[in-house]
């Protein structure tokens, strides 16, 4: 058991691995959702794309820039978002109601032709595992991910073992909460569902 479970590891390392080699940038945003304030960062992310182009030698160039403030809410965006080309198209997994969702992106600009709201997730393992398809249809091999700063352990966990053995990259984004993190527990019996994921295709629910 031990050996086929190293070399299942030691496979979803290597595909991962091919995935950021074959697309160094996110190509695409997957929100996982859970609260109000996922959807109004990660709008506000998306908008911030806008401005953003690819230059000719491949270092990225802001369109304006920003005040102390903007900065401070988008967190990490500052340091990642400058390899980025524009208009990236979201994922909203399971977040909150159509209409709620449409009216904040809109409200950010956002058009609903880069909006995509999925709702057959039940949790954060499925957050994965019911998008996989979609996002290997059109060839999506990299994606930032974004969700709460707490949550953002057990979800990069299993969007490692998830994302990872279909070939399919991340970039993660922590949302501020101030929510204290999830239990360790939690994490690993999410993992052993997402291995159970890659071998059987059933999460374990």
């Amino acid at each position: 058991m031990s050996v086929a479970l190293s070399i299942l590891v030691g496979a979803i390392a290597w595909r991962t691995h091919l995935a950021r080699k074959a697309a160094p940038h996110p190509q695409a945003i997957l929100m996982l959702g859970g609260n109000f304030d996922r959807e109004v960062f990660t709008a506000e992310f998306a908008r911030q794309h806008l401005t953003v182009r690819q230059r000719a030698d491949g270092r990225g160039q802001k369109g304006q820039n920003y005040t102390d403030r903007e900065s401070e809410k988008l967190g990490s965006w500052e340091e990642v978002s400058e390899e980025q080309d524009l208009a990236l198209d979201i994922w909203v997994s399971s977040g909150l109601e159509r209409q709620k969702a449409i009216a904040i992106f809109q409200n950010a600009g956002i058009p609903n032709h880069r909006l995509h709201l999925d709702y057959r997730a039940v949790d954060t393992v499925t957050n994965f595992s019911t998008l996989v398809p979609d996002f290997k249809r059109r060839n999506i091999r990299h994606v930032y991910l974004l969700t709460s700063d707490f949550h953002l352990p057990r979800a990069t966990a299993i969007a490692s073992i998830i994302l990872g053995s279909q070939g399919i990259a991340f970039t993660p984004i922590a949302i501020p909460s101030g929510d204290p993190p999830e239990s360790k527990w939690r994490i690993a019996r999410d993992m052993a569902r997402s291995l159970l994921w890659v071998v059987t295709r059933q999460t374990g629910r």
